[in-house]
């Protein structure tokens, strides 16, 4: 099938597929009416994500993603560090708050 073709089929869909690479990553692949190939790192749980055109095929895509296997590692390592340090911090209910700013102002 044509590229012209194949966008024109597509128009309004997205393909959505996972592909994995070396038992060391799951890519959830979507593959929408687009120029470029963007690779996200979910806040969330940490999962890659990669927006692809719909003439990309996987090996390509997989070449991609082991070329920033370096920006992928530092990211999720920068994600769980941020995480951590919000898990530790201490959550107070706003009425707790206005106690503070009271014995702070006596």
């Amino acid at each position: 099938m044509k590229l012209e073709n194949m966008n024109n089929a597509y128009a309004n869909k997205k393909c959505t597929n996972n592909i994995y690479i070396n038992n060391r990553y799951t890519i959830e692949v979507t593959r929408k009416k687009i120029k470029n190939m963007y690779l996200r790192v979910k806040d969330t749980d940490g999962t890659l994500s990669v927006s692809a055109p719909y003439g990309m095929s996987d090996t390509e895509i997989r070449k991609f993603v082991e070329s920033k296997s370096d920006w992928i590692e530092q990211t999720t390592r920068e994600m769980l560090n941020v995480r951590q340090l919000k898990e530790q911090e201490p959550v107070m209910a706003p009425f707790m708050e206005r106690e503070m700013r009271r014995r702070l102002k006596m």
